[in-house]
C-alpha cells in the first residue's frame, strides 16, 4: 500500500470511530474526559514510613482514578531503576532491601484506564531509604520509691537499647545508661521531681546501629507519705483534718472509715493541706489522706498519712548530728524539760537516749502513743502494744529496745527510721554522746523489743450526734428519759404520818408550772446538800430502774449517757468515757466534777461505784 493510500484507510478508520462511538465505547470514553484518572500527573508524598533491621516500608499519597502503583528500585540515586513490584495500595514493604544502614533509591508512577488504554503517570521523586532497628513501642514509666522504672516492647533484631533522660520534655537529653534488657530503673532520684526519658534500640553490626527515638515520656517517683497529718473534732460533728505539704503533690485525697479495720472511702479531694468533714452520726471514724499528681496521664499517688509516724522520723532526723561535745544536744533535752515530764527533768549531763525519744514524741504530738520517760526500762513498760520477737519486721517510727548484757532489761533505746530489707536503720540518742544512726540485721542479738506506737490512733474522733427529738445522743436516751429521772431524783421523800392538825390559814399560792413536752425543765435548786449527794442519788435511781432490758455495752452506755443528761440539768460538770477492754467488748461510765473534784461514777456496776481520782491516777 502506497503511503498516500494508507493515509486514507486511517482517516477512514478515524471517521467510523468517532461515528460508533455511543454504541462501542462512548461509557469508557466519557470516563476519560471525566478527569477519573489523568496520566499528566504524578505521584507525590513519597516517604518512609517505617524500617526495621531487614527491610523499609516505603508510602505515598493515593491518586486519583489509579487503579494500581508501581514501584522501581536503584542502588544509585542516578542509577538503573528496575521494577520491583506492582501493588493495588498506598504503601510496600520492601524485603529486598535488607542491608542495615545501606540506602536504596525509590520511586513510583501510577496507572488507570482511559478508554480501554492502561495509561501511566509520570514518576515520583526518588526517596532513599535504608533498614534500620526499629523504634521500641509500648514504652512507659513506672513510679517506685525514690525511682523510676521504665519498659518497652522488644525490637526485633536489636541487640540493645539506650536510655536517655532530661528535666524538661523539650530539653537536652543525656545518656544514661544502656542494657539487653527490655526494663531499666532509675534509681537515687528526687521525690516530687518529673524527669522526662525516651529510648532508642541499637543493633551490632560492623560498630553500633541506632533506631529512632522512642517519643519523651514523663517520669516520676512515687511522692512522699502525707506527714503531720492531725484531726480535730468539734462539738458539732465538724472535723477539720491537717497535714504537711508533699513535694511534687498536684492534690491531696482524703478517706475515712468507720473502723479500724474497716474499707476507707474517699470523701474528698483538695488543693489545699486542710479539709474539713461534717458528721451526722454517732460513731468512732478513722481519717487518712494521701497526696497524688498525674503523670503521662495516669495518676501516682503517695502513700497514706501515719497519723505521727512520718513526722517522728522527720524530727529524728533534724538531730542527727547533734552531741555533748559542742552542747548542740541541749535543745534535745531542753524540750523534753519543758514538756514537764512526769519522773522529773534531767541535767544535760544525764543519760539522755529515753529523753531524746519522749522528745521526738512531744515535738510532734505523739506523747499518747510513745511514753515520755527519761528511763528505757520503765518507757519499755508503759508501752500500750509491743513485741519481743527478735524477727520482727519494724516501721519507721516504732522504738527500738536493746540489752547489752543479756539480763532481760533495757540498757538503751532508740527510733527506727528505715527497714531495706533484712536491715534495720535506727536512729539513736546518746548514742556516743551524739545522735546518730545505727544499722543492724532482723534478729539481733543485743535487741530486746519493739515499742509499737499506735500512730493510727492520731487519725481518730469519736461522735456523739444528737437525735432527731434533741435526745443526749446516745444509747436512745430521750428528754422524757431525762426528765422523769430529774423528777424522781429531787422528789422529796414522804414525811412520817402525823395527827392531823388544824391548817393554819396560808394566802394562796400560785400553782408550779408543770414540765412541758419542750426543753427538759430545770431540775430544782438547792436539792442538795452536796453534789457527792446528788451522784449517789442518781447511782440510786438508776439501780432501782433499770431502764436498761440487759446488763451489756448498751446498758452501760445508756446509764452513762442518762447520768450524762442529769448532770446537765443540775449544772455538774460531767462526761461520758467508752473503753474497749481485751476481748473487745466496750463498758462506759462518767467522769464527774463533784463539789470542785474528779470522781469516777458508774452507775452500771452492782451497787454502783463513786470513787475520788487521785492525782496520780488523773495524770
Amino acid at each position: 500500500m502506497t503511503g498516500k493510500k494508507r493515509l486514507i484507510s486511517i482517516l477512514i478508520s478515524f471517521l467510523v470511530a468517532v461515528t460508533f462511538i455511543p454504541v462501542l465505547g462512548q461509557a469508557d470514553f466519557a470516563y476519560g474526559l471525566q478527569g477519573s484518572f489523568s496520566a499528566s500527573g504524578k505521584v507525590g508524598g513519597l516517604y518512609q514510613s517505617s524500617a526495621q533491621y531487614n527491610n523499609v516500608t516505603i508510602a505515598w499519597s493515593a491518586y486519583d482514578g489509579a487503579q494500581g502503583y508501581q514501584i522501581y528500585r536503584a542502588n544509585k540515586k542516578k542509577g538503573k531503576y528496575k521494577k520491583i513490584a506492582t501493588v493495588r495500595g498506598c504503601s510496600y514493604k520492601d524485603k529486598g532491601n535488607k542491608k542495615l544502614g545501606k540506602k536504596k533509591y525509590y520511586k513510583v508512577r501510577a496507572y488507570g484506564k482511559v478508554g480501554s488504554a492502561t495509561m501511566y503517570t509520570s514518576y515520583s521523586g526518588i526517596l532513599a531509604a535504608k533498614p534500620r532497628v526499629g523504634t521500641p513501642t509500648g514504652f512507659y514509666t513506672s513510679s517506685g520509691n525514690a525511682s523510676v522504672t521504665l519498659g518497652w516492647d522488644k525490637v526485633p533484631g536489636a541487640t540493645g537499647y539506650q536510655v536517655y533522660r532530661s528535666t524538661s520534655a523539650s530539653g537536652s537529653y543525656s545518656l544514661l545508661g544502656t542494657t539487653k534488657k527490655r526494663v531499666y530503673t532509675n534509681t537515687s532520684l528526687t521525690k516530687g521531681k518529673r524527669y522526662y526519658y525516651k529510648v532508642r534500640a541499637y543493633k551490632k553490626k560492623k560498630g553500633k546501629k541506632y533506631g529512632w527515638f522512642t517519643a519523651p515520656a514523663e517520669g516520676m517517683t512515687a511522692l512522699n507519705a502525707a506527714g503531720g497529718f492531725n484531726v480535730v473534732l468539734a462539738a458539732d460533728g465538724t472535723v477539720i483534718c491537717s497535714w504537711s505539704g508533699v513535694t511534687g503533690a498536684s492534690g491531696y485525697e482524703l478517706q475515712r472509715a468507720d473502723s479500724a479495720n474497716g474499707a476507707y472511702v474517699t470523701i474528698a479531694e483538695t488543693a489545699a493541706m486542710s479539709l474539713t468533714d461534717s458528721l451526722t452520726m454517732s460513731g468512732q471514724y478513722f481519717y487518712r489522706v494521701r497526696a497524688f499528681t498525674t503523670v503521662n496521664g495516669q495518676r501516682v499517688y503517695g502513700g497514706f498519712s501515719d497519723g505521727g509516724r512520718t513526722s517522728a522520723v522527720n524530727q529524728a532526723r533534724s538531730w542527727i548530728g547533734c552531741k555533748e561535745s559542742n552542747g548542740t544536744h541541749k535543745q534535745i533535752i531542753d524540750v523534753y524539760n519543758n514538756y514537764g515530764p512526769p519522773y522529773g527533768k534531767i541535767n544535760y549531763s544525764t543519760s539522755w537516749c529515753a529523753a531524746f525519744v519522749s522528745a521526738v514524741a512531744i515535738k510532734t504530738g505523739n506523747t499518747g502513743v510513745i511514753p515520755v520517760d527519761c528511763y528505757c526500762p520503765r518507757m519499755m513498760n508503759n508501752f500500750a502494744s509491743r513485741t519481743t520477737d527478735k524477727n520482727f519486721t519494724p516501721q519507721g517510727g516504732d522504738v527500738v529496745f536493746y540489752d547489752w548484757n543479756a539480763n532481760k532489761v533495757p540498757d538503751h533505746v532508740g527510733m527506727i527510721e528505715s527497714v531495706s530489707g533484712n536491715d534495720v536503720t535506727a536512729i539513736e540518742g546518746n548514742y556516743s554522746d551524739s545522735v546518730k544512726r545505727r544499722t543492724f540485721k532482723r534478729g539481733y542479738s543485743l535487741l530486746l523489743s519493739y515499742g509499737l506506737p499506735n500512730y493510727t490512733s492520731n487519725n481518730t474522733v469519736s461522735y456523739i450526734a444528737p437525735d432527731a427529738t434533741g435526745a443526749v445522743g446516745a444509747a436512745s436516751v430521750s428528754n422524757e428519759d431525762i426528765r422523769a429521772a430529774c423528777e424522781e431524783i429531787t422528789a422529796e421523800e414522804e414525811p412520817e404520818a402525823q395527827p392531823a392538825e388544824e391548817p393554819e390559814a396560808q394566802p394562796a399560792e400560785e400553782p408550779e408550772a408543770e414540765l412541758t413536752d419542750g426543753p427538759v425543765a430545770e431540775a430544782e435548786e438547792d436539792a442538795f446538800a452536796t453534789d457527792v449527794e446528788a451522784a449517789e442519788k442518781m447511782i440510786e435511781y438508776i439501780q432501782e430502774a433499770e431502764p436498761a432490758a440487759d446488763e451489756s455495752a448498751e446498758e452501760s452506755e445508756y446509764n452513762a449517757f442518762l447520768v450524762y443528761g442529769i448532770c446537765d440539768e443540775m449544772d455538774i460538770d460531767a462526761c461520758v468515757v467508752t473503753v474497749t477492754e481485751g476481748d473487745g467488748t466496750e463498758r462506759s461510765y462518767n467522769e464527774v466534777v463533784l463539789d470542785g473534784e474528779l470522781y469516777l461514777l458508774n452507775a452500771t456496776e452492782d451497787g454502783g461505784i463513786l470513787e475520788k481520782y487521785t492525782p496520780e491516777e488523773i495524770n
